[in-house]
């Protein structure tokens, strides 16, 4: 009789070894059927890989390899015996099952009274009667669905046999009655706890068959399944582990104080000495030992421990012999020694001395998202460079960097990873990697039923080879479509009555607001005018009759489109297997794969509708809308196939943070590890019925999950761990680091020295916000922005700019000019004049969050940001950047502000045309500081020689989103960004002849207010405010937005109040700040004398904004 035999390691390296020395020893029967159950599809690839690459295998089939989840399932078909074949649903096929249930009920109320427990779900929906959904209140309740389909999953694995026993509630909760009708003995879906309950056959298995098991974290009821069929069949289970020691008895902080809380403290619950990383962070690790410990045969310890650790009397006094050593000509590294601490358990009761000169812990706090990583990319060149000439190189394919959700970090990735100067090339992978073009393709075009048919989003889907191919186009073709659109005046909707309702859906009052050109109807009939040259001047040029063809393609495709989404956009409900023919016949009409890698994703999508078709079958099949169907399709679809090419095989690797996703590796970096987001937190879910009943095995929470992760990847890294987080979210809210780096740092402070000092204050780092501050160019800093050639090259260069900075053949300003200004100087002025006032001067006081430290290079060890004296060097004030280097140009920044420009135009533009007005273009004028140039024409831009201001002044920089009707802003706080953009309003309109100047208009575009600010004469206003400023820069003045208006009414009362508000402890905004730094407080401060001195000045800035037209009256008129 068999039994499961259980190897367990704290290296991935020695399980796989052990694997393979199981599974092809001599004397086994070759033609045995090998079943593995892999946790991830990550750990998979690894096995799959490290297979081919031994000498003595070879070959990487012979197996039968499947996830854990599907492989329990398979195996109790295989062993066990059931009175009816029943199937277990998954995540999406249960979320659907529900959604299909829930309708009918909810069907069959709306045609009489409906049941009680009823009720709590038409609150949910915001019902008060059981009338026909709504398609919002169908998506919603889909939602809804997906999270009971979670918790049904949650029961069917961690509660016990016979505690899923709800009989006679049913007529008191939904969801008990959901659960119970799901799973009644008739029914064709069961639990996997009721699955691998059953009883086993008294045949034994059909074939000779080994089982292998690598699991992450094992139930009781999992164990047990498998001790039952080890009977059988011999049954060889993996586990990683943290440490060699058994500790069971180990208990986390959280643990010993929920213990000391329940009962009485009577001295027998003294807290013992024991490691606390390893206390708190490994849970699951200890719960799968204490599960299956007892159900095991014989047990196989390989516990690898750094050589070098037999220098510390330490660690050698713990060494034991079956400990295996390894690495013996390595020197101990701080990783080295953290893992090394956590192998064999050791108590830090006192500081290990680590000396390293490449640090193998580092933990980077980024300003944003954004610079976390730039800062990542230039800090992963800097280890490839260094590590250059050494005997073992690192390459990308040796980097993996996770986040929690990767998703969040895509655009900044591609945009620097993916850029043309980029020497790395990167892989996103995983389960929830963004998926192939085809998939995403595909997805797009189901959306495009909710959408308003616009052509932007219809273009999209031709920039995929495989929707072209399908209508026989080619990439000329594309360009020659824009070309259609830019030249026309499509923007989105078939006809203005399509419009009309669209406006009518959204809750306008008036259907009105678009009258002009614009849609599809529109399109093509400017398109044949033009292609049999009637067209007049403003509708274009004549279309070449070579174009014909394209045209006639363009016009099948916007038809097709219209005919097919118009069933997908109505407000019919129809059975699933109905759409899901519909959406097989869309897919086959408009997809034909360009290559391998494409067919693959083609037959992905297939196989997924006919999963929709199939449980469509055993399901109630109820009527419900498309977007049921586009919410399931969408979730199966999105992260399942990821475009990986085996070109790109050595390359860096994204991916979420998973079970068993992180592989042994030389590098291991985890971004993003921010508080509130790692680790996550359980959501209050009222719903959950296994936290109202005692009958459970133990449920892992959210966090304890996130710190398994966390250690699992701390043992995967071998030379690396590379931890960011970032100091301000997307929205601009400040950000703790995570409890994991608290928690890492304090214990590494108190367990090791490095070179001599406390470990945080040498692997810790705050960032600058800026890539290229001074900070990060002294030599004596401990950061560089760039690698070290990169480096070198920079300060080569800046010596060369500098000389020829003060040559006397540098071009200079010429004429009678004076002095320059930039507008987004002067913005910056409107906005705080204070600020402007320290930049000026070089200085700035601490920005809110950065703690003032006795010493520099002092870093606590709860790794507060980086702080140096009261008032700091301000980074703007930096040395000028080299032109003359091409890698100077960041490519991340490039792309970013592309990508921002063109998001705030479509927002701009998409604003505008609600209100009424439709620009053909929005485009950007920028002001060089020169005036001996000459101008030069790009697309929608202008760079043009800057503005003279009284002969002596000149003002340069960007003006964007300038149309002929003036300048747009979209704004959050209306007064403030009226005041920044006048400036700029007034520089483009000097550039206009008096006469045949637009009216000076500025358009402020909010959710809440939306105005129009006239400006009256330019030259007179851009004079005064540049005055202002030169006056500003060198004394402070309280122009502050908020005190402009009582200023200029002269207005006491309103004054106060206005620094009563600015003086406010609770904002600790800068502004706040600055008051401080210039007053000391509100009481230093003569409100009389204050309007005396600076109330002309602020009606002469405050005067555009005394009269705003509202949009309305715009609209009106």
């Amino acid at each position: 009789m068999h039994q499961i035999h259980l190897t367990e390691s704290n290296r991935l390296e020695s399980l796989s070894q052990t694997f393979k020395a199981l599974a092809f020893q001599k004397g086994k029967n070759p033609f045995a059927k090998r079943v593995v159950l892999v946790p991830s599809a990550a750990f998979k690839s690894y096995l799959k890989m490290d297979l081919t690459q031994d000498e003595n295998i070879g070959i990487s089939f012979g197996m039968h390899l499947m996830s854990y989840e599907e492989g329990l399932v398979f195996l109790a078909e295989q062993f066990l015996e059931e009175k009816q074949p029943k199937k277990v649903p998954k995540l999406l096929d249960l979320t659907l099952l529900l959604q299909s249930m829930m309708l009918n009920l909810l069907s069959a109320s709306a045609a009489g009274q409906h049941p009680q427990f009823l009720e709590p779900l038409f609150g949910y929906l915001g019902k008060k009667s059981a009338a026909p959904l709504k398609q919002n209140e169908e998506k919603k309740l889909y939602f809804l669905s997906k999270s009971l389909a979670r918790l049904f999953l949650n029961y069917s694995r961690f509660a016990k046999p016979g505690a899923l026993n709800f009989s006679g509630e049913s007529e008191s909760n939904f969801e008990i009655h959901l659960f119970n009708e799901l799973f009644n003995p008739k029914s064709p879906w069961t639990t996997r706890i009721d699955k691998l309950s059953c009883p086993l056959k008294p045949a034994g298995c059909p074939q000779e068959m080994e089982i292998f098991v690598f699991a992450p974290f094992m139930t009781i009821g999992e164990v047990e399944f498998l001790k039952k069929i080890s009977t059988k069949v011999p049954v060889e289970v993996f586990t990683l582990t943290p440490t060699s020691v058994l500790f069971d008895d180990v208990i986390s902080d959280h643990e010993e104080a929920r213990r000391k809380r329940k009962t009485p403290d009577d001295g027998s619950h003294a807290s013992e000495k024991k490691n606390s990383l390893l206390a708190n962070y490994s849970l699951l690790f200890r719960e799968t030992q204490k599960n299956i410990l007892d159900s095991t045969d014989t047990t196989l310890g390989l516990y690898l421990v750094e050589a070098a650790a037999r220098e510390e009397p330490a660690w050698w006094e713990l060494i034991q012999p079956e400990h295996l050593l390894v690495g013996r000509n390595e020197k101990m590294t701080l990783l080295k020694g953290l893992q090394t601490d956590l192998i064999l358990m050791r108590v830090p009761e006192e500081r290990l001395s680590i000396e390293e000169e490449r640090l193998s812990i580092q933990i980077h706090e980024a300003p944003s998202m954004l610079r976390e990583i730039e800062i990542l990319y230039h800090e992963l060149m800097r280890m490839i460079e260094q590590r250059r000439e050494s005997a073992d190189p690192l390459e990308p394919c040796d980097i993996q960097v996770f986040a929690k959700d990767i998703k969040q970090y895509e655009p900044y990735i591609k945009a620097l990873f993916g850029s043309s100067n980029s020497v790395l090339k990167y892989q996103l992978v995983g389960e929830r990697a963004s998926p192939h073009p085809l998939v995403s393709t595909f997805i797009q075009l189901m959306e495009l039923s909710f959408g308003k048919f616009e052509s932007v989003s219809i273009v999209g889907l031709l920039e995929n080879s495989s929707f072209r191919k399908k209508w026989g186009l080619t990439q000329g073709d594309l360009q020659t479509i824009r070309g259609f659109i830019e030249e026309s005046s499509f923007q989105w909707g078939l006809n203005q009555e399509h419009k009309s309702r669209y406006f009518e859906s959204k809750g306008f009052q008036k259907c009105d607001y678009d009258k002009s050109a614009g849609t599809k109807e529109d399109f093509e009939c400017d398109v044949l005018q033009r292609l049999m040259g009637n067209a007049s001047e403003e509708m274009g040029k004549k279309i070449e009759i070579k174009d014909a063809e394209v045209v006639a393609s363009w016009f099948s495709i916007l038809n097709s489109l219209q005919q097919e989404l118009a069933l997908f956009s109505s407000d019919l409900s129809k059975p699933i297997r109905e759409w899901s023919s519909h959406l097989e016949t869309l897919l086959e009409r408009h997809f034909c794969p360009h290559d391998d890698k494409e067919e693959e994703a083609l037959l992905f999508i297939r196989s997924k509708i006919r999963e929709l078709h199939t449980l469509s079958r055993l399901s109630d099949d109820a009527l419900c809308r498309f977007s049921t169907v586009y919410l399931y399709m969408k979730d199966a679809l999105e992260g399942s196939v990821t475009n990986e090419r085996e070109e790109d095989l050595n390359s860096v690797r994204f991916s979420s943070l998973l079970p068993h996703h992180a592989m042994p590796g030389k590098v291991i970096a985890m971004i993003g590890l921010e508080e509130k987001v790692f680790p996550g937190r359980d959501p209050q879910d009222s719903l959950d019925l296994l936290k109202k009943t005692k009958a459970t095995f133990f449920i892992p929470k959210v966090s304890d999950i996130d710190r398994f992760l966390f250690m699992e990847t701390l043992l995967s890294v071998r030379d690396t761990l590379y931890l960011s987080y970032p100091g301000r979210d997307s929205v601009g809210e400040e950000c703790a680091p995570s409890s994991v780096i608290l928690d890492l740092t304090y214990y590494l402070d108190t367990a090791f020295t490095l070179n001599g000092s406390i470990p945080s204050s040498m692997i810790a780092f705050s960032h600058p916000e800026r890539r290229f501050d001074p900070f990060y160019f002294d030599e004596s800093s401990p950061l560089k922005c760039i690698s070290p050639t990169h480096y070198q090259e920079y300060v080569v260069s800046l010596q060369e700019k500098k000389r020829r900075a003060a040559s006397p053949k540098e071009k200079t300003l010429t004429g009678a000019v004076k002095e320059s200004v930039c507008l987004k100087d002067l913005s910056s002025f409107l906005r705080n004049p204070l600020a402007s006032y320290l930049k000026a001067q070089g200085l700035r006081i601490p920005r809110h969050g950065e703690k003032v430290a006795e010493h520099p290079l002092e870093i606590p060890k709860k790794i507060k940001r980086l702080a140096r004296k009261k008032l700091i060097a301000d980074s703007d004030a930096k040395e000028p950047v080299p032109e003359s280097l091409p890698w100077l140009s960041p490519p991340l920044f490039q792309e970013h502000h592309r990508m921002k420009l063109r998001n705030e135009k479509e927002t701009a533009l998409e604003e505008l045309k609600n209100v009424g007005l439709v620009p053909k273009n929005l485009f950007t004028l920028n002001l060089l500081p020169y005036r001996d140039v000459d101008p030069i024409q790009e697309e929608d831009s202008l760079h043009i020689p800057g503005v003279l201001v009284r002969d002596r002044t000149l003002i340069h920089g960007s003006i964007e989103q300038l149309t002929p009707l003036g300048l747009v802003r979209i704004h959050t706080n209306f007064e403030s960004e009226a005041l920044s953009s006048l400036p700029a309003l007034a520089a483009s309109q000097m550039l206009v002849p008096e006469e045949a100047r637009p009216p000076n208009r500025l358009f402020l575009l909010g959710k809440k207010k939306k105005g129009v600010v006239t400006l009256g004469n330019p030259e007179d206003y851009l004079a005064c405010l540049v005055d202002i400023y030169f006056e500003g820069i060198q004394k402070p003045l309280l122009l502050f937005p908020t005190f402009l208006k009582p200023l200029a009414e002269k207005n006491p009362e309103g004054l106060r109040k206005a620094i009563e508000e600015a003086f406010n402890p609770h904002l600790e905004n800068e502004v706040s700040d600055l008051l401080e730094w210039v007053y000391g407080s509100k009481e230093s401060i003569n409100v009389e004398e204050l309007i005396e001195e600076l109330s002309e000045k602020a009606r002469l800035i405050y005067a555009p904004l005394l009269e705003v037209e509202s949009i309305k009256k715009e609209r009106d008129n």
